[in-house]
């Protein structure tokens, strides 16, 4: 498996993340974790996971939409 994208804030006790991975079999996943609820301090209180397979098309989208949005808010910024 290889890392394409992470994201986990620094925050503490087990922190909500988010991460994009390409599986060795070439899927592309996509997990996301809640953060733990106040008063939670062990691995077994961690919030819930969830991993999504993308497929490619929809990896396509989610580029698409993000170029977009990025363009978007650089216009904003450049007046």
């Amino acid at each position: 498996m290889r890392n394409i994208y992470a994201y986990t804030p620094n925050t503490n006790p087990y922190p909500e993340f988010v991460s994009l991975n390409r599986k060795d079999n070439g899927s592309v996943t996509l997990t996301v974790r809640e953060g733990a609820r106040r008063g939670q301090f062990s691995d077994k209180d961690c919030g819930n996971v969830v991993e999504v397979i993308l497929p490619e098309e929809e990896l396509s989208r989610l580029r698409e939409a993000l170029q977009v949005d990025i363009s978007n808010q650089m216009a904003r910024l450049m007046g």
